[in-house]
Protein backbone atom coordinates (compact mmCIF):
# COMPACT_ATOMS: atom_id res chain seq x y z
CA UNK A 1 0.00 0.00 0.00
CA UNK A 2 2.88 2.06 1.05
CA UNK A 3 4.66 2.15 -2.58
CA UNK A 4 1.50 2.29 -4.39
CA UNK A 5 0.73 5.65 -2.49
CA UNK A 6 3.98 6.31 -3.40
CA UNK A 7 3.76 5.74 -6.94
CA UNK A 8 0.67 7.52 -7.19
CA UNK A 9 2.08 10.67 -5.70
CA UNK A 10 4.67 10.30 -7.68
CA UNK A 11 2.90 10.32 -10.88
CA UNK A 12 0.70 12.80 -10.16
CA UNK A 13 3.55 15.36 -9.26
CA UNK A 14 5.48 14.37 -12.95
CA UNK A 15 1.57 15.03 -14.41
CA UNK A 16 1.39 18.44 -12.94
CA UNK A 17 5.26 18.57 -14.10
CA UNK A 18 4.34 17.54 -18.14
CA UNK A 19 0.87 19.64 -18.02
CA UNK A 20 2.87 22.93 -16.97
CA UNK A 21 5.41 22.21 -19.36
CA UNK A 22 3.08 21.87 -22.56
CA UNK A 23 0.67 24.67 -21.39
CA UNK A 24 -2.52 21.89 -20.82
CA UNK A 25 -5.48 22.53 -18.52
CA UNK A 26 -4.31 23.87 -14.92
CA UNK A 27 -7.86 23.19 -13.40
CA UNK A 28 -6.77 19.60 -13.01
CA UNK A 29 -3.12 19.62 -12.56
CA UNK A 30 -1.99 16.40 -11.10
CA UNK A 31 -4.66 14.16 -13.81
CA UNK A 32 -3.88 11.55 -16.43
CA UNK A 33 -3.34 12.56 -19.63
CA UNK A 34 -5.69 11.83 -22.20
CA UNK A 35 -4.86 10.99 -26.12
CA UNK A 36 -6.82 14.05 -27.49
CA UNK A 37 -4.17 16.23 -24.84
CA UNK A 38 -1.28 14.13 -26.26
CA UNK A 39 -2.39 14.53 -30.00
CA UNK A 40 -2.66 18.11 -29.21
CA UNK A 41 0.64 18.67 -28.16
CA UNK A 42 2.02 16.83 -31.48
CA UNK A 43 0.13 19.42 -33.52
CA UNK A 44 0.98 22.51 -31.24
CA UNK A 45 4.33 21.44 -30.33
CA UNK A 46 6.25 19.14 -33.09
CA UNK A 47 6.30 20.24 -36.74
CA UNK A 48 7.08 16.37 -38.45
CA UNK A 49 3.69 14.66 -38.53
CA UNK A 50 4.77 11.74 -40.24
CA UNK A 51 6.38 10.01 -37.42
CA UNK A 52 8.56 8.62 -40.30
CA UNK A 53 12.40 8.24 -40.08
CA UNK A 54 13.78 10.49 -42.39
CA UNK A 55 16.72 9.41 -45.25
CA UNK A 56 19.56 9.25 -42.13
CA UNK A 57 16.87 7.04 -40.06
CA UNK A 58 16.36 9.40 -37.45
CA UNK A 59 13.02 10.28 -36.32
CA UNK A 60 12.21 13.93 -35.35
CA UNK A 61 11.29 14.61 -31.77
CA UNK A 62 7.51 14.70 -31.02
CA UNK A 63 4.83 12.27 -29.38
CA UNK A 64 4.92 8.75 -29.99
CA UNK A 65 2.96 5.87 -29.18
CA UNK A 66 5.03 3.01 -29.05
CA UNK A 67 3.39 0.01 -31.20
CA UNK A 68 1.98 2.52 -33.35
CA UNK A 69 3.85 5.66 -34.21
CA UNK A 70 7.28 3.70 -33.04
CA UNK A 71 8.70 0.15 -33.00
CA UNK A 72 9.34 -0.82 -29.69
CA UNK A 73 13.17 -1.20 -28.62
CA UNK A 74 16.17 0.78 -27.51
CA UNK A 75 16.77 4.04 -29.26
CA UNK A 76 19.65 7.02 -29.30
CA UNK A 77 18.18 10.46 -28.61
CA UNK A 78 20.54 13.41 -30.12
CA UNK A 79 20.86 16.94 -28.08
CA UNK A 80 23.40 19.51 -27.39
CA UNK A 81 26.42 19.87 -25.04
CA UNK A 82 25.64 23.32 -23.64
CA UNK A 83 21.34 23.08 -23.46
CA UNK A 84 18.78 20.69 -22.01
CA UNK A 85 16.92 18.12 -23.84
CA UNK A 86 14.42 16.76 -22.36
CA UNK A 87 12.09 13.47 -23.08
CA UNK A 88 9.21 11.51 -20.91
CA UNK A 89 7.84 8.08 -20.68
CA UNK A 90 4.10 7.87 -20.13
CA UNK A 91 2.20 4.72 -18.93
CA UNK A 92 -1.68 3.71 -19.54
CA UNK A 93 -3.82 3.39 -16.48
CA UNK A 94 -5.70 0.69 -15.19
CA UNK A 95 -8.77 1.63 -18.08
CA UNK A 96 -6.20 1.98 -20.70
CA UNK A 97 -7.96 5.01 -21.97
CA UNK A 98 -5.36 7.90 -20.20
CA UNK A 99 -2.20 7.85 -19.34
CA UNK A 100 0.52 8.94 -16.27
CA UNK A 101 3.83 10.05 -16.58
CA UNK A 102 5.96 7.62 -15.08
CA UNK A 103 9.63 9.04 -16.43
CA UNK A 104 10.80 12.67 -16.94
CA UNK A 105 14.26 12.77 -18.01
CA UNK A 106 16.50 16.14 -18.76
CA UNK A 107 19.74 15.51 -20.47
CA UNK A 108 23.00 17.15 -22.25
CA UNK A 109 24.38 15.40 -24.67
CA UNK A 110 22.69 12.68 -25.85
CA UNK A 111 20.46 9.74 -24.34
CA UNK A 112 19.74 6.00 -24.21
CA UNK A 113 16.10 4.65 -23.59
CA UNK A 114 14.31 1.77 -24.05
CA UNK A 115 10.36 1.93 -24.83
CA UNK A 116 8.02 -0.62 -24.87
CA UNK A 117 4.66 -1.32 -26.51
CA UNK A 118 1.68 0.71 -24.79
CA UNK A 119 3.78 3.55 -23.56
CA UNK A 120 3.93 6.70 -24.78
CA UNK A 121 7.16 8.27 -25.70
CA UNK A 122 7.74 12.44 -25.45
CA UNK A 123 10.84 13.57 -26.64
CA UNK A 124 12.11 17.19 -27.35
CA UNK A 125 15.47 18.16 -28.67
CA UNK A 126 16.71 19.08 -31.46
CA UNK A 127 17.81 16.52 -34.30
CA UNK A 128 15.22 13.65 -32.91
CA UNK A 129 16.34 9.64 -32.56
CA UNK A 130 17.66 6.63 -33.98
CA UNK A 131 17.15 2.99 -33.05
CA UNK A 132 20.15 2.00 -31.60
CA UNK A 133 21.29 -0.90 -33.60
CA UNK A 134 21.82 1.58 -36.12
CA UNK A 135 23.95 4.01 -34.50
CA UNK A 136 27.18 4.82 -36.35
CA UNK A 137 28.28 7.32 -33.57
CA UNK A 138 31.89 7.03 -32.60
CA UNK A 139 33.42 8.65 -29.58
CA UNK A 140 36.47 9.68 -28.51
CA UNK A 141 37.86 11.18 -24.73
CA UNK A 142 37.31 13.63 -23.51
CA UNK A 143 33.65 12.35 -23.02
CA UNK A 144 31.17 14.62 -23.11
CA UNK A 145 28.07 14.61 -21.56
CA UNK A 146 26.10 12.32 -22.38
CA UNK A 147 24.75 8.46 -21.85
CA UNK A 148 27.49 5.82 -22.93
CA UNK A 149 27.35 2.10 -22.80
CA UNK A 150 30.65 0.61 -21.01
CA UNK A 151 32.32 -1.82 -23.57
CA UNK A 152 30.49 -0.57 -26.55
CA UNK A 153 30.39 3.27 -26.57
CA UNK A 154 33.40 3.84 -24.55
CA UNK A 155 36.15 0.97 -22.68
CA UNK A 156 35.78 -0.51 -19.63
CA UNK A 157 38.45 1.24 -16.94
CA UNK A 158 39.07 4.02 -14.59
CA UNK A 159 38.38 7.66 -15.49
CA UNK A 160 38.67 11.77 -14.29
CA UNK A 161 35.16 13.27 -13.61
CA UNK A 162 35.66 17.10 -14.85
CA UNK A 163 32.73 19.57 -14.22
CA UNK A 164 31.00 20.79 -16.79
CA UNK A 165 31.21 24.54 -18.48
CA UNK A 166 27.23 24.97 -18.58
CA UNK A 167 26.02 27.48 -15.93
CA UNK A 168 24.43 24.16 -13.62
CA UNK A 169 25.15 21.75 -11.30
CA UNK A 170 27.04 18.98 -12.86
CA UNK A 171 25.97 14.93 -12.02
CA UNK A 172 27.43 11.53 -12.80
CA UNK A 173 25.04 8.40 -12.73
CA UNK A 174 26.24 4.65 -13.19
CA UNK A 175 23.52 2.36 -13.92
CA UNK A 176 23.12 -1.62 -14.69
CA UNK A 177 20.34 -0.98 -16.92
CA UNK A 178 18.15 1.69 -18.93
CA UNK A 179 14.63 1.02 -16.56
CA UNK A 180 15.62 4.19 -14.66
CA UNK A 181 14.25 2.04 -11.37
CA UNK A 182 15.80 2.95 -8.02
CA UNK A 183 17.64 -0.64 -8.57
CA UNK A 184 19.31 0.64 -11.47
CA UNK A 185 21.73 2.84 -10.01
CA UNK A 186 24.71 1.74 -8.86
CA UNK A 187 25.98 5.41 -8.15
CA UNK A 188 25.07 8.99 -7.91
CA UNK A 189 27.16 11.82 -7.30
CA UNK A 190 26.16 15.44 -7.66
CA UNK A 191 28.54 18.66 -7.97
CA UNK A 192 28.27 22.02 -8.28
CA UNK A 193 31.25 24.76 -9.00
CA UNK A 194 34.21 24.48 -7.21
CA UNK A 195 33.66 20.40 -6.39
CA UNK A 196 36.48 18.41 -7.32
CA UNK A 197 34.78 15.20 -8.58
CA UNK A 198 36.80 11.98 -7.84
CA UNK A 199 37.68 8.86 -10.14
CA UNK A 200 35.01 6.65 -11.44
CA UNK A 201 35.83 2.72 -12.27
CA UNK A 202 33.04 1.29 -14.96
CA UNK A 203 32.96 -2.15 -15.78
CA UNK A 204 31.95 -3.35 -19.31
CA UNK A 205 27.55 -4.08 -19.13
CA UNK A 206 27.18 -1.32 -17.41
CA UNK A 207 25.91 2.45 -18.50
CA UNK A 208 27.24 5.58 -17.41
CA UNK A 209 25.19 9.44 -18.12
CA UNK A 210 27.41 12.30 -17.63
CA UNK A 211 25.08 15.41 -16.56
CA UNK A 212 26.95 19.02 -17.41
CA UNK A 213 30.08 17.16 -16.86
CA UNK A 214 33.28 15.75 -19.01
CA UNK A 215 35.96 12.52 -18.03
CA UNK A 216 38.64 11.47 -19.45
CA UNK A 217 40.50 8.16 -19.32
CA UNK A 218 43.35 7.45 -16.56
CA UNK A 219 46.58 6.14 -17.49
CA UNK A 220 47.70 3.34 -15.21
Amino acid sequence: LVTQTTEASENSLNNEFFRDAFDLDEATPNSSLSTDELNSIQSSYFSDSTKKPNEEGFYSDGVYFVGNDLPEGSYWFTGEDDSLSFFFILDPTENNDTYDVVHINNYYGHNLMEVKNGEVLVLVNKEGMKPLDSLDETFSAPYQSGTYRVGTDIPAGTYQLQLGTVDDYSACYVMSDLSYSQDSYLFEAYYIKGDKPEEITLDNGTYIELYNMSMTPVVM
